[in-house]
């Protein structure tokens, strides 16, 4: 290798080595200082385009844990309100009860009628002055909100408190129309102008072939548009009763094929009604229909068939059973239980929809419906065949029995206040526990996007942020290297020095 002293390569070389080690150190400090390992697009292009995504999850998911807290103090404002409203409710209930006896005169029943107005007075300005943030909540102003609970469009949760005024709590329903029978499905069903369409698809565990009128299929069909009618549906308690149960002629066991629930057979000895009720308990796994003595039988031979969610119970008999001795037998189970479609409860705006069919050998009993609103109900429909038909039905409020004017001037009145203010404490309750069930979703919401919340940043930070050890050991080999660096530069330089001693010899 030649000796020149015009380019000097080893100098040149232990410049770039230099020159790497200062922007490798540079960018250990840069790391250090920032604490991430991503300081710039150039660091990681993929891990920072993941990295971002990750950390705009992380800021939406901390804000809608806030929005979620928001709402908590919110509801928790309105359900304050509600409890002190409930104390005044129930002082007015035992005022009404003790105006309501009859060994009281006009002068104490008016003492306790100013009390009431006194009591009232407050009712109403708790419920027109309670406020979150100047939003009034309890004075049926309050629309629908929505609260966004999650990091992307629709993911919200939706709810109202209601009207909680003297003036709108308590009221008692009124009724016009008639009572009518179901002896088979009905074809169309409107409430509040709004159809109601039922398809077997709304029930997946009604008897076969029935489950166009089934009450969970009603149920279902009625929710799907309660936005729309403001009418909410609830399943009842299918209850079939069947009285004075003979088994004196009966031969005391159920053969395959003998009697049948729900399309399954009732099998085994049942030679009493205790053991009947045995067996039909047996198969209620399978049936999803129970048994058991009819309160209040004084013989202890009335029993009633129950399905507690409310589903079709089919009770079929076998020819066996149909003839002969067991004729008796054969009677009791395949009752007509034809039931009223409308029952009435004037405490507060609620309709029961029910429905039984008698078929030949079977009997077929619907279940029950019960529809409940806070405001007017309108039921209108038409039947699927000739057996039914019924003219418009209007549950409405009527606005004066509502609880601001209530009195207790004298006895009767009394006796009607006790009845608003019950329904005034029932709607408040029904008040109480919507804004209950929204707190507890609220805290389930919470506790869910906490923990998402943590495993995205957890991810987050693996991918951007520094591992300090890896940095400081990268720092510390780099201050190494930079030293060396500068000392093999500067020998590099004075190597040409060499030629020199050419010259001088």
């Amino acid at each position: 290798m030649g000796l020149r002293i015009n380019t000097n390569t080893a100098a040149l070389q232990a410049q770039r080595n230099l020159g790497k080690t200062t922007r490798a150190l540079n960018k250990a400090l840069e790391r250090l200082a920032s604490g991430e390992r991503i300081v710039r697009a150039g660091d990681d292009a993929a891990g920072l385009a993941i990295s971002e995504g990750l950390r705009s999850q992380v800021r939406g998911l901390r804000q809608a844990v806030r929005n979620a807290n928001d709402a908590n103090g919110f509801l928790a404002t309105a359900e304050g309100a509600l409890a002190e409203m409930t104390n005044i409710a129930q002082r007015l209930r035992e005022l009404a009860i003790q105006a309501a006896n009859g060994s009281l005169g006009p002068r104490d029943r008016g003492f306790l009628d100013n009390e009431r107005g006194e009591l009232v007075e407050e009712f109403s300005r708790i419920a027109n002055s309670t406020s979150f943030n100047t939003t009034k909540l309890l004075d049926g102003t309050f629309s629908t909100v929505e609260l966004q609970v999650g990091v992307q469009k629709g993911e919200t949760i939706s709810f109202t408190i209601g009207d909680a005024r003297a003036t709108a709590l308590g009221a008692l329903a009124t009724r016009s129309g008639s009572q009518h029978q179901i002896e088979d499905g009905f074809s169309n069903l409107t409430i509040n102008g709004e159809s109601i369409v039922v398809s077997e698809a709304d029930d997946g565990v009604s008897t076969s072939g029935y489950r166009s009128f089934s009450a969970i299929a009603i149920a279902r069909a009625v929710n799907r548009v309660s936005g729309q009618t403001g009418v909410y549906a609830d399943l009842q308690e299918n209850v079939i009763s069947y009285e004075n149960m003979d088994f004196s002629e009966f031969a005391g066991v159920f053969n395959t094929g003998d009697f049948n629930i729900n399309g399954v057979d009732i099998v085994g000895t049942a030679a009493s009604v205790n053991e009947f009720i045995e067996r039909v308990n047996e198969f209620s796994s399978s049936t999803g229909v129970k048994a058991r003595l009819k309160s209040g039988s004084d013989d202890g031979l009335d029993v009633e068939l129950y399905a507690s969610d409310g589903r079709t119970v089919l009770v079929g008999l076998g020819a066996a059973l149909s003839t002969g001795a067991s004729t008796y037998f054969y009677n009791v189970i395949d009752v007509t239980e034809n039931v009223d479609l409308f029952t009435f409860d004037a405490s507060t705006v609620l309709d029961t929809l029910s429905a039984g069919l008698d078929s030949g050998s079977n009997g077929l009993y619907t279940g029950a419906v019960q529809l409940r609103s806070s405001e007017s109900i309108l039921i209108s429909g038409t039947s699927s065949s000739a057996a039914f038909g019924f003219s418009d039905t209007v549950i409405a409020v009527d606005p004066d029995s509502a609880l601001a004017n209530i009195s207790l001037a004298d006895q009767s009145l009394a006796q009607d206040a006790l009845a608003v203010v019950d329904a005034t404490l029932q709607q408040i309750t029904e008040l109480r526990s919507n804004l209950g069930a929204i707190q507890n979703r609220l805290e389930a919401v919470i506790n869910s996007l906490s923990i998402t919340n943590e495993n995205l940043t957890s991810a987050q930070a693996e991918i951007r942020d520094a591992d300090m050890a890896v940095e400081v050991a990268d720092l510390t080999k780099n201050q190494i290297l930079q030293q060396a660096g500068v000392s093999v530069l500067a020998q590099a330089n004075t190597s040409a020095q060499i030629a020199l001693s050419l010259l001088q010899r």
